[in-house]
């Protein structure tokens, strides 16, 4: 897969819009978030390829896709203030629904405030 094939896919599967009262739309959504996890591993082993891939996700403008990438940003200990940062600022976002919820509780378990919860 190229680096621009790997980030289409990502932003794609990032950005599926989940109906929460759809039973089959949250299991598309949590298959969806199963694949950008088989990503991330991807690039657990490039260091360099994974900095480039989302060095290039972090400037997107879709909140999902941020939200996705800072938290892979975080496992692969890879620009994470930004990642930190951008956590933060989906958090505070009043128009994105759940999402702020979800950056918040992401920011919460990074810092270790839910004993037995990481992202590795």
């Amino acid at each position: 897969m190229t680096q621009e094939e790997f980030i289409n896919e990502y932003i794609k599967l990032a950005s599926y819009e989940t109906n929460y009262a759809s039973g089959m739309s949250v299991k598309k959504h949590n298959k969806n978030l199963k694949e950008l996890d088989l990503l991330c591993e991807k690039n657990e082993n490039d260091f360099e390829l994974a900095k480039t891939i989302y060095s290039e996700l972090l400037e997107n403008e879709n909140p999902k896709v941020l939200l996705y990438a800072s938290v892979d940003c975080l496992k692969l200990h890879i620009y994470t203030r930004k990642a930190k940062k951008t956590l933060k600022k989906i958090s505070k976002m009043k128009d994105i629904g759940i999402l702020s919820l979800e950056a918040d509780t992401c920011l919460k378990i990074y810092k270790g405030k839910y004993p037995g919860k990481s992202f590795n």
